[in-house]
C-alpha cells in the first residue's frame, strides 16, 4: 500500500520546521515525531505541532482555515490542565521572496500549536513500556482525574443526544473493523442492552466536556505530578461523553500493558472519589466502554497505518494484533 501524498505547502512546512536554522536559537538537531494527524518538531526546549492535512472518517483537516482552527481549539481546551504546556498559536508565513518564517511577514500557509518541550521518558507510556511506571502514582492520578471531570462542563440532555453520538462511534468502529464481524455484531448487541442506563446517565449529569482521549500518551509526569494533555479538540461531540466512558481509555490502555493493578487502583480510587450510587450503577457499562475503546484505538491505527509504508508498518501491525 502506498502512504497518501502530503500537500505541497505542507512538505515545505515540514522541511522549515525540520531545519535547526529555522529556530531562534537554532538547537543542534530537531526531531520529528508524527501521528495519524499530526506532525510534531522537537527543537531544544520548544516543541511544534501541525495538523496534518487529512480528511478521515472523524476528523476534517483538509483546509487551512480548519487547521488553524483546530490549533486554536486545542491550545484553548489544553490550558485547563496544562497551562504551562501551551504557549500559543503561531502562523508560519510566507515572505514576497518565497522564504518561510514563524509569524510573518506575509501570508500565512500553516498555523502551529507552541508548546514548552518535555522529557518523552516522562509519558506514562514510555513509563509503561520500560517497566517503570509506579503503582504509586495511580493515586494521584485517578484523584487528577476525578477532579478534571468534577470540574467539566455538565452536557445533559433530555433527547439523548450524546447516546445517539456513541451508537454513531459504535457503528463507525463496526464498520472500520469489519474483519471481525463477530466483534462488531457483539459491540451492537452491547450498547442495544446498555442504551436506557446510557441515556439515564445522560440525563442525570453524567455526560460532560471531557478529555476525549486519555491514554498513557497523552498523560506526562511533571514537576512529580500527572498532567494531562493533548486533549480531543476537533469535535466537541466526540469529547462529550460519559465520564466513565473517559476513565475507560486509561482502564483499557493500562490493561493492554499487562498494567492490571495500575488499572485496579486507578478504578477503585476513582470510585472511592466520586463516592455516588449512580457511578457504581454505571460500572455495569463499563465492559461496553473498555471493548469499544480498544476498537476505536485498532480504527485509528489502522487509518494510521494507511499512512505508513514499508518496515514502518511493522511495529504498529504488532500492536494492533496484540
Amino acid at each position: 500500500m502506498t502512504a497518501p501524498r502530503t500537500p505541497q505547502d505542507q512538505q515545505e512546512v515540514i522541511a522549515f520546521l525540520s531545519d535547526p536554522a529555522s529556530y531562534t536559537p537554532a538547537p543542534e538537531r530537531v526531531e520529528r515525531m508524527e501521528t495519524h494527524c499530526a506532525y510534531i518538531f522537537l527543537a531544544g526546549t520548544q516543541a511544534w505541532k501541525i495538523k496534518r492535512a487529512v480528511r478521515l472518517s472523524y476528523l476534517d483537516f483538509s483546509t487551512l482555515q480548519q487547521r488553524r482552527a483546530a490549533c486554536e481549539r486545542e491550545v484553548e481546551i489544553n490550558r485547563i490542565t496544562a497551562p504551562d504546556l501551551y504557549l500559543g498559536v503561531v502562523p508560519i508565513c510566507r515572505a514576497a521572496d518565497g522564504s518561510l518564517s514563524f509569524g510573518g511577514p506575509g501570508e500565512a500557509v500553516e498555523w502551529a500549536v507552541h508548546m514548552k518541550r518535555f522529557d518523552q521518558e516522562a509519558l506514562l507510556d514510555s513509563m509503561a513500556r520500560r517497566g517503570a511506571l509506579p503503582l504509586s502514582l495511580m493515586v494521584p492520578l485517578a484523584d487528577h482525574i476525578a477532579a478534571y471531570h468534577a470540574r467539566a462542563p455538565v452536557r445533559r440532555s433530555r433527547d439523548g443526544r450524546a447516546t445517539a453520538a456513541l451508537e454513531a462511534v459504535v457503528d463507525s468502529v463496526a464498520q472500520a473493523l469489519s474483519n471481525a464481524p463477530d466483534y462488531g455484531s457483539a459491540l451492537k448487541r452491547a450498547f442495544a442492552a446498555a442504551r436506557a442506563l446510557l441515556e439515564e446517565r445522560e440525563q442525570a449529569g453524567h455526560v460532560r466536556r471531557c478529555h476525549g482521549d486519555l491514554h498513557l500518551r497523552n498523560i506526562v509526569v511533571l514537576n512529580g505530578k500527572p498532567v494531562l494533555f493533548d486533549a480531543i479538540e476537533f469535535d466537541e461531540q466526540i469529547a462529550t461523553i460519559d465520564v466513565l466512558y473517559d476513565l475507560a481509555f486509561l482502564l483499557m490502555d493500562l490493561w493492554h500493558r499487562a498494567k492490571r493493578r495500575h488499572a485496579n487502583l486507578v478504578l477503585n480510587r476513582y470510585l472511592w472519589r466520586e463516592g455516588s450510587e449512580e457511578t457504581l450503577a454505571g460500572l455495569r457499562l463499563m465492559p461496553l466502554f473498555l471493548s469499544l475503546r480498544a476498537g476505536v484505538r485498532a480504527m485509528v491505527a489502522s487509518d494510521r497505518l494507511a499512512q505508513l509504508s514499508g518496515r514502518a508498518r511493522a511495529p504498529l501491525r504488532d500492536e494492533m494484533e496484540s
